[in-house]
Formats: C-alpha cells, structure tokens, sequence
C-alpha cells in the first residue's frame, strides 16, 4: 500500500498521484497558452501554488520559457524599494538563465539615474525580451499577498504590469510575454491608490473546491479494504466541501485509520458504513481539541485571519453570525465580505455566502462566534444582558467612563448592528443622565457662589449692627442709625432672595450646557437648554446681573443661527433603512427593522403604524393625481410587496414575488411599479390591473437600485456586480456598463433625466451621462456611501453614508455641508418637494428633518472650492467673491450671478471693488493682480508671478492699487500697470493691507506677527508689536483714529493711528481670519477658524479708555463682557464684568470663516469661507432676548410637542411662546 498517497500541505509534484485536476486547471492553461494576462486570487490552502507548478511544467513541455518569483523570496520587512526592486531584477536575472548574457551587478549600476521602477521596465524589455528573442514567456508571481505589508507603495509595480499589457498594441515583442499572479488578495488590493486606474486587465481564475467527479483519483489510494471507495470519498467531500487542504487531511486520516484496522483480508468499511467512519475520524481526529490536532496548520491559520485586523474584527463576526443562523447576507464587494472570503470560511453560492463546509461550520460555530465577540468586546458582560433583557433593561446600557471606553474601542472598528445599537442607546442615555448631573453641578456651583455672596452680606450684616450699636451707645445720629438698620435690612433681603434661587435651574450653566451640547452636534437638544437658560432670565427680569444675561443671549443666538436639524422621529425600535416624503411633501414614511412603517405627519405627529411580519426595507409612495394616489408599497424580506391606503392604514393587497424585492419605484404615471429582486429580476407589476406585466432577467446578482426616469422614458437598475443598466420604459436593454468596482448601493436620475449618480462601498459619488459616458467622481465619506439623491431643483447632492454623516454637494464634487448628529450609519436620505429639507434615517433608530435653511442668515452663490475673499459693490447691490477655484464672482445680493472673472491660475486670495464702483482688483497665488472692469474683462495683470498674493486694495481716491506678496514687499501701481514704488521692511509674507481712509498712509500685517504703518512714499512711520502669531488682518476704522488687527493667536487688537496698543479683545477660541468696521463706526466685527463672528461695540470699547489711569495697564475685554487690567509684570490686578457692553457672538454654520464685510449702510453682515457659500447677516435684525425664545420656540416647536424621547418635564417648555403666537 502507498503510504504517501496522499500530501498535506506544500506543493503538490506534477506526477503526484493525489493531483487532483480541477477546471481551473485547464482555465489556466489555455489561457496562458494564447498570452492572456491571469490572476489566481484566492483563500489560503486552496492549492494554488500547485496549479502553478503543474501549469509551469506543462508549458515548460511545449516550449514556453518559465520562470516564477516566490515574493517571500524577496522579502516584506526591513526593505527599501530599491532592495526590493533589484529582487525582482535577480529572480529574474535567474529564472530565465541569464547569467551568461548580463552582468546583474554591472547593469544595476549603470541604470542609478532611473527611478527603481524604470530599471525594472528595461530589464524587461532591453535583457529579457531582447536575449531571450522568439521565446513565449511566462511570469508566474506567487505570494503576491505579501507585497501589501511593504513600507512603501508598489502601485507602480502593477502598473507595470498593465503597462507590458498595453505594449502589446505598439510593440509586437511584449505579445510574447505573459504573466500570472497568484496569492490570497482581491483584485482591487493590488493598486491601492483609488485616485490611479484599478488592475483591470487579465483573466481571472476560479479556484473552486474539488467535486466529486474531480476527485475520483484519490478513492484509489484507500485500497482494497474500502467496500465502496467512491461512496467514502464521496462522504469526505461532504464534510470538506471539496476544499483541498482539509480533503487531503481527511483522506490521510481515513487511509491511516483503515491502516491501523487492517486484520486478514476482511473489509475495514463495509459498504453502507461511510457515513458513519467518516464522521468518527472527523470528530475524533479533526474537530475534537481541533487546536492542537491541526497539524500541519490550516484551522488556526483561518482563526488568525479574522483576528488580524481588530477594527473590521467584530464586523466580520457579525456577518459570519448571520450566516450560522441561516439568515440570507447577499454577497455583495465590501471589504467584509472579501475578508471573510479570503479567510477560506464561507464561499459564495447563487449570490449569497454560506459557511464553506460542516468542519468549519462546526469549529467555528456560533458559540465560537460568540466567544469571539465577548472578546472583544470590552463591554461583553453588559451586552450580553442586555441582550437577555430583549433589549429592553436600560440598567444594562453602558454610561460614563465605560462608555467613553467602549466608545475609544469602537472607533474606527466595523461593528455589528446591534453592537451599534447598543452603544447609540448607552449614549442617549449617558447623555440624559450626564445632562441631569452637570445641571446639577452648575446648580451647585452657582449656588456656592451665591452662598458666598450671603456670608459677604452677613458678615456686611454684622459690621453694620456694631456700628449701630456704637452709634445707639453714643446716643447720636438716630436717623442715620435708622437708615443704616434699613440697609442691613435690604441687603439681608436680597441675599435671602438669592439664596432662594439656588435651587432652581442656573441660567449659566444651562446656557453652558448648550453650548456643550452644539458643539457635539447634538442641536434639537442644545437649543432646548438655551431656551431653558434664557426663559429662566425672562421669568426674573433684573435678577441675574447684565454680564450672565448677555452669554445667556449669545448663547441662544449661537445655537439657533447654526441650527440645521429641524425635527426628529423616535418611534422606531430597531435600526431605520428607509425615510421618504410623500409626494406633496405632508407626510413622512420610515421603514424599519422593527417590521412596521410608520406614517408621521410633519410635525412628527404619528399618523399609523403598517405593521409587517419581518424587517422593512424598502418603500414608495404612488404620485399624486394618478391611479396610485395615496397608495404605498412595501417589501421587506419576505417574497412580498404589499399596497396600503395611507389614508386609513388599510392593507389594499398583497403582490407575491419569486424572491426577495430589495428596491422598489413608480412609474409617474403612477400605473407601473418597477422592482428589483434579489434573484437579478426586474419586475414591472400594473396597479390598474392588479397583475405582473413584464418580468426582465437583469442581473447575475441581486439588484440593488431601481428607478424610473422623471420623464418616464427609461429605467435603471443596479446590482450587486457592479454594473448598471439602463432599460427602455418597455423593457429593452439600451446602455450597459460597469458602474463601480464593487457593489451599488443606490443610484438615482437627475431630475432633468440626462444623468445619473450612483453610490457603493468604495466610498466614490459617480456621475455619469444615461449613455454611460462618465461625467464626474470624487470621494468624501469614512466609510461605504449607502444612499444618494439629487434635489428636486437639481443643483444639489445628498449623500448619505455609515459614517454617520450626510454630505451636500454642488453637481462638479465641492462639498457644501456636512450634517452631523446621527450616532450610527445614515442608510437613506430624501429631499422635500420644494428641496429645503432633508430627510434622513439611521441605525439610530431614529428619522430626522434637516432645514436646509436658517431663521438667522439668507446663504447665497456657490464656488466648487473655499471662498477666500469678499467685497461689497459701493451700491450696496452688490457683492464679489474670489475663491481657491481661481475664479471671482459677481452677485446680486438676492444671490443671482452677474459675471465669472476667470484669468487667475491658483487660488484667489483679495478682491477689492474700486471706490467709484467701476473696476475690480483681484490677488492670486499665481503671483498677479488683476484689474477687471464688471464686464469681466481683464483690463491689466499686474505682478512679476515669482511669489504668491495675498492682499491687494485700492487707494481712496482710486489712482493706486496696492499688493503684497509672499516676497515681503508690498508694490504700489497705477492703473496702467505701471508699478510705482516697492515698499520693503517685513522679514515674512504679508497677508493683508489696507489704505488710510483720509491720509497717504498704507497700513500692512505679516507672519512675521507685526504691524506697519507707511507713508505712500515708501517711508516706514511706525511697527506695532504685540501679537504672538501671524497677523491675518488689518484695517483702518472709519474715521482713520483706530488701526485694528486680527492674529493666529485668537486675539484681536486695537491700536491708536499713531500705532499705540490701547485694547485686545478676547473670545475666540482659535485663529482670528478676518475684521471690519461697520461704515458708521459703531461695530468691528471680527471671525474665526472656529466658526464665530464677534461684533464689538465700539463707542463703548473706547469709553473704557476714559477711565482715569487705566491706560497705564493692559487692558483685555472678553466677549462675555469682562474687562481685566494687567500691569507690565503681566499680573492681573483686577476683573470687573462689564455690565452695558453689548457684545454679540454669532455661530457660522458653514465652517471655518475666511471673510467679512459690511454693507454700505451697514445694514448687512456678509460672512464666506469652507462652506463655499456666502451668507447674509441681518445686524439690526431684533436680537432681544424675548425675540430670540420666540424663533427658538418656533424652531423646536413640532420636536418638544411630539418626539417621544423628550422628557416630559420639558415637553411643555414653549408653550406659552407658541400659545401667544397662534393668538396673535
């Protein structure tokens, strides 16, 4: 009997008589044989490295010149580029035999003044294909996995690669030369680079298991002991699944064990008894204490797969969970299911994956899955009673510092769903609880601070009682004795009066609380405590001092102007995969793993639950005026579409479907619903005539997308492969092309009908013409995009993403406005009819309304990149903006764009109007200035281009333009283009300057943190110092007596024209990027990289300066209103709280700020930068506070009357505000 008649692990040789010859094996073969480029990707064990030695032999007989690079022979670690590269040279250099042709060493050598990568392209071509002449060859690279762990990038290796591929078409001498990869990696991990062409090219090769007609071979090796040796070997494949590794093993186990049994020449295995050795030999030698029987090692080698990558860890155990419980997980492109795949665990069957055999099926079951996740889990005990709870134990949800924990562990991690639920509801929670805790706190502190007051007042108290007695003993002044009892006794009052509002709610630390709260995206709840805060001052009027009332203002005003979200839904119990408007946009529709939909109206009114038998996922509500008006279908997992009346809940019928429908569509007509299973089918069912009209076989795999054209002309589908197609409203195939490297996950027609946008989990927005020609691609999202939608009027993107965020864009890729607040993966989104809200929903569990527009500024004009600069018109009708797209625009401003100013070649940094209206002057990074008439012709280009500009501004009487540039000097020119005078003292770029509104001076700031006052002769009359950073703005007031600068240090500072410190103005909490003076002096407002803009009362500022002595110190006022005095030892000799100093602070909800202007009339605020819009600014809009509750009330209004999460001591928080509204 042969004892090696079966090889467990390693390469198999040619003649090895347990060779099995699989279809792969002849693939490759004739696919080499005619020069096709192939690639064997697979997961480990599988027996790839065996069908390269046997293709490589059968080649090698017929002619062909082999050689193969083993990439471990070369090494991963410890290595450079140019190490590794000449490794690939010598294997070359060796496997082809030249050693006799080239000198290796030498050659290396003479090529040092090429890059790596081209030495190796000549080797190729002018060594190997020139000495090797009339030869077929044959690259076969084996191991290729382990080129991904190298330090650098090897993109260009591939692409080389691709490149012999493409030579072939100019340079006859690369058809002779082919390659084949092999190793455990996916086609898209090769070029990694998403921004470079995918390895596209090639044949790839199938590696599936043996089956049973393959494998007859080895049913020889059992020998003559075995009553039916193909029934035997037939059961082993049973139990492997044909993966060659463990089927190897097990026949090795079964011939040992028949061995060992052997007694005369009575059968070992009697037939009808396979079945039953099979599975002892399995359990017993295999599965049973399966870590130390795997040898040589290939279970454990699976094990370490799933736990190499701890942040995708947990996901992949969540999908493999799935499997084992026997739910259908479609096989889709993500990254998770390549893992899984690659790991050799499960494999995929008809589309969806499945476990890949019983052995793995048993070892890793789901008591090991659980084990695993408990693992990893820092939270495990918690979850997992939790779970026990049915969800439903609050006590078992994670807070603070373990919440915090487990919130560090997850991030970044691809979790499971309900591992997401769980610490979205820990965090709800959490948040509620430290809510209650910190209100607490802030209540303790205010009153401590007002205990204190009363033990001041007291102790004031008592020394005023000995002065009375002194002044009864002395028998004088009974009056004053009487008058100062009165004081004692007023002062004992009103502190008895503080103390007894201790106990309720501190209007600080509520308006602190919101603040908190805003900045963590969380802004529904955020305004509900500003408004507390600022109610708690309109009940007690007088009660708190000026300086609390005014954060408790700002505060407010902070919240509500950078409010977006606008309501919210809570009525879900599960993760929410589907939100959708109604077609007049009076109702909302969510669809949920809870298996209901729920009709809400707008306000957040339930309006009916549609109750299902499994999880929902998909929804349409029939167009209005047609046969299916008020008629909604839903599908869900089950083989199901159902048709309600959302006017009455009523189920009007039931459609049955072969297969699962995963996306659903009305034609406008209303009379055709198109849907799209998960068996690749396009079905098209006839309301009006309750039957299925048209079926159309789509796809290989599971459709994804579906949707009619807005004109009704067309239908396009999506799956799960990659590829779209675009259909005739009949049914006929007109375009079809690859849309994504892996899955779609949503497409959706502009509402034009000309183009399409389509989304998947390679995280890229696509564009493309209906004739599949594409358009436009850009990448923004964290994580894989599931939804994407154009806005009614077509000049918007939404994207939504598992990254928990919604992303709005401009139809070329600028991103507008990223939507933050949901706490898990946002899975659909839907605009309203009128494309000014926006509807999401999560795995949160909740729906949310997003109001595109806000009470507090009017947004205006769009740049695809960050708006640097602007300028008001003289006319006040008027605004330019110049932008890091090269362009400058001119709008009217009610937002109509008057005229593009393109000429610049980098990013524009100044535009300044001329002071007659006429001309334009523009400042780039291109190294000019521009002087453009509103025409938008270029009238001169002034600037030698050597260094960028950053600043540029007429003179007042309009004869001079100056600029300053990264050179350091700032350059005086006429309107002619000729330059006049070159000013020169700062020792680093100079980003701003500005003209003396009345006398020749120039007024500039630099990086290198000081200030310049010159005369326009070129004399130098002072340099301010003081900042401690870049100076990023400067500008005369306008009555030329103050001279304001803005710093990288946060500050702002004001200076007297003869260049003396006399204020620094404090309150931003990073970079100062931009100031102004209104027109009529009595405002400077002042923004920042954090997203505020500050106006600063001037008169007022200046009236401290009044105050006797106090120019002898530092003065700083805060925006809160506190004024400290710092003497020249920088000690702080006192802080008083400003009480009339009407500072306002506005959040920006568009990002960082780069620009502010005022208006002529000073009547408008307008503010640009990252969010690539302009916004508008009402300053003399009423900012009391009572006006302020009001649009605050309105906003939050429909939220705190219907969410079922708010509390109930809140629900009634405005209504009183609401109540006198609706009278008047």
């Amino acid at each position: 009997m042969i004892t090696d008649q079966y090889q467990v692990g390693g390469s198999l040789a040619t003649d090895h008589p347990s060779y099995v010859v699989r279809r792969a094996d002849t693939e490759l073969y004739e696919a080499l044989k005619v020069g096709r480029f192939c690639y064997v990707l697979n997961s480990r064990q599988m027996g790839k490295s065996s069908i390269l030695v046997r293709t490589r032999h059968l080649l090698q007989q017929e002619g062909y010149r082999c050689t193969a690079i083993d990439m471990t022979r070369i090494g991963s670690e410890n290595i450079t580029a140019d190490q590794w590269y000449k490794g690939v040279v010598a294997e070359l250099w060796r496997g082809f035999g030249l050693f006799s042709k080239v000198k290796l060493k030498t050659w290396w050598q003479e090529q040092n003044d090429v890059s790596v990568l081209q030495r190796l392209s000549n080797f190729i071509e002018d060594v190997v294909l020139a000495h090797l002449p009339d030869q077929h060859l044959v690259i076969f690279i084996d191991e290729i996995d382990s080129t991904l762990s190298l330090d650098f990038a090897i993109d260009d290796f591939f692409g080389l690669i691709r490149f012999c591929y493409n030579q072939r078409a100019v340079n006859p001498a690369y058809q002779r030369l082919t390659f084949a990869i092999f190793g455990v990696a996916a086609p898209t991990d090769l070029i990694q680079d998403r921004q470079r062409t995918p390895f596209n090219i090639g044949k790839a090769i199938a590696l599936h298991g043996f089956t049973l007609e393959e494998a007859k071979p080895l049913a020889q090796g059992f020998g003559p002991y075995v009553g039916n040796p193909g029934t035997l070997l037939k059961e082993i494949l049973i139990w492997t699944g044909g993966q060659p590794f463990l089927t190897q093993k097990l026949c090795r186990l079964m011939l040992d064990s028949i061995q060992q049994a052997v007694s005369g020449d009575e059968l070992v295995i009697p037939p009808g008894t396979e079945e039953f050795w099979v599975e002892s030999v399995v359990r017993s030698l295999i599965i049973h204490k399966w870590e130390s029987n795997d040898e040589p090692e290939h279970l454990r080698t699976i094990r370490d797969r799933l736990d190499y990558d701890q942040q995708n860890s947990g996901r992949l155990l969540g999908i493999y969970q799935k499997i084992l419980e026997n739910t259908s997980v479609p096989a889709d492109d993500s990254r998770e299911h390549t893992e899984l795949l690659l790991s050799g665990l499960v494999v995929k069957f008809q589309g969806v994956l499945q476990a890949r055999n019983p052995i793995y099926q048993e070892i890793f079951n789901l008591e090991w899955v659980a084990r695993k996740l408990s693992n990893l889990r820092p939270y495990s005990q918690s979850f997992d009673a939790w779970i026990a709870a049915e969800k439903c134990d609050p006590s078992r949800l994670l807070r603070g510092q373990a919440l915090k924990d487990a919130q560090t562990w997850a991030q970044g991690k691809s979790l499971s769903n309900l591992d997401y639920q769980f610490l979205a509801d820990s965090q709800a929670i959490d948040r509620r609880e430290v809510q209650q805790a910190l209100e607490a706190a802030r209540t303790s502190e205010a009153e401590a601070r007002l205990c204190e007051e009363h033990r001041r007042l007291a102790i004031q108290a008592k020394n005023v009682y000995l002065q009375r007695f002194l002044l009864t003993v002395v028998s004088v002044a009974l009056v004053m004795v009487t008058g100062l009892g009165g004081v004692i006794f007023f002062q004992y009052r009103k502190a008895l009066n503080h103390r007894s509002t201790t106990h309720s709610d501190h209007p600080l630390a509520k308006a602190h609380y919101a603040d908190n709260l805003r900045l963590s995206h969380q802004p529904l709840e955020a305004l509900q405590s500003a408004i507390h805060a600022a109610k708690t001052i309109q009940r007690q009027p007088h009660r708190y001092p000026l300086a609390i009332e005014q954060q408790v203002q700002q505060s407010l005003h902070q919240t509500l102007s950078s409010a977006i979200e606008k309501n919210r839904f809570s009525g879900h119990h599960a993760p929410i995969y589907q939100a959708i408007f109604s077609p007049d946009g009076t109702m909302i529709a969510s669809a949920s793993w809870d298996k209901t939909v729920q009709l809400w109206k707008r306000d957040g009114t339930l309006h009916g639950i549609l109750e299902h038998e499994v999880p929902v996922r998909n929804m349409a509500f029939g167009p209005d005026n047609t046969i299916s008006e008020n008629i909604l279908a839903s599908a869900s997992d089950k083989q199901a579409i159902k048709l309600w009346d959302i006017t009455n809940g009523a189920l009007i019928q039931t459609l049955s479907s072969p297969s699962s429908t995963n996306a659903l569509h009305y034609h406008p007509n209303g009379r055709w619903l198109l849907c799209g299973g998960d068996d690749g089918t396009l079905r098209i069912w006839d309301i009006e005539q309750n039957s299925l009209s048209q079926t159309i076989t789509a796809h290989n795999r599971g459709v994804t997308s579906v949707q009619y054209a807005p004109n009704g002309k067309q239908i396009v589908s999506t799956s799960d492969d990659g590829m779209i197609k675009i259909w005739s409203s009949a049914g006929n195939l007109l375009y079809s092309f690859q849309g994504h490297d892996g899955a779609i996950s949503h497409v959706a027609f502009s509402p034009d009908s000309q183009r399409l946008v389509m989304v998947g989990a390679d995280q890229t927005i696509r564009l493309w013409a209906v004739n599949g020609e594409p358009l436009h691609q850009w990448t923004g999202h964290g994580d894989r995009i599931h939804h994407i939608r154009f806005s009614p009027d077509g000049q918007t993107l939404a994207s939504a993403s598992q990254d928990h965020t919604i992303k709005l864009w401009t139809l070329d890729g600028a991103l507008m406005k990223t939507l933050q607040g949901h706490q898990a993966g946002v899975w659909s989104i839907d605009f309203s009819p009128d494309s000014q809200t926006l509807l999401s929903a999560s795995d949160d569990a909740t729906v949310r309304l997003w109001q595109l527009n806000n009470p507090l500024l009017t947004a205006f004009g769009e740049h695809p990149e960050t708006v640097s600069s602007i300028d008001v018109h003289p006319d006040g009708e008027h605004v330019a903006s110049g932008s890091w797209d090269h362009t400058v625009r001119l709008w009217t401003l009610d937002g109509q764009l008057q005229q593009t100013f393109d000429g610049h070649r980098d990013r524009v940094t100044q535009v300044d109007f001329h002071p007659g209206g006429d001309y334009l002057v523009t400042a780039s990074w291109d190294g000019t200035a521009k002087l453009w008439d509103l025409e938008g012709k270029l009238l001169q280009s002034l600037g030698d281009r050597t260094k960028p500009l950053e600043g540029v501004a007429f003179s007042p009487d309009g004869q001079t333009v100056a600029s300053s540039s990264w050179d350091t000097t700032i350059k005086l020119w006429d309107l002619e283009g000729q330059l006049q005078r070159t000013l020169e003292g700062h020792s680093d770029r100079i980003y701003d300057i500005a003209f003396h509104p009345y006398q020749p001076y120039l007024l500039s700031g630099s990086w290198d943190q000081t200030l310049k006052l010159w005369h326009v002769d070129g004399t130098l009359l002072t340099t301010m110092e003081g900042h401690n950073a870049p100076i990023w703005a400067v500008e005369f007031s306008p009555d030329g007596q103050w001279i304001a600068s803005a710093s990288a240090d946060g500050v702002v500072k004001l200076w007297s024209d003869e260049g003396t410190l006399q204020l620094t103005l404090e309150g931003h909490t990073q970079e100062v990027t931009a100031l102004t003076f209104s027109p009529d002096g009595q405002w400077m407002a002042s923004s920042s990289v954090d997203q505020t803009v500050t106006l600063w009362p001037l008169p007022e500022l200046l009236s401290l300066l009044e105050r006797p002595g106090i120019q002898d110190y530092d003065i700083r006022v805060g925006f809160s209103g506190t004024l400290e005095l710092i003497n020249d030892k920088g000690q702080t000799i006192t802080t008083e709280h400003l009480t009339e100093l009407p500072i306002q602070a506005w959040a920006d909800p568009s990002g960082t700020i780069q620009d502010i202007q005022f208006s002529p009339k000073g009547r408008l605020l307008l503010t640009a930068g990252e969010g690539r819009v302009l916004n508008v600014w009402q300053v003399n809009q009423p900012q009391e506070l009572d006006d302020l509750i009001v649009q605050g009330c309105q906003w939050i209004g429909d939220y705190l009357n219907h969410n079922v999460a708010v509390d109930e001591r809140d629900r009634y928080l405005c209504d009183d505000v609401l109540s006198e509204r609706d009278a008047r």
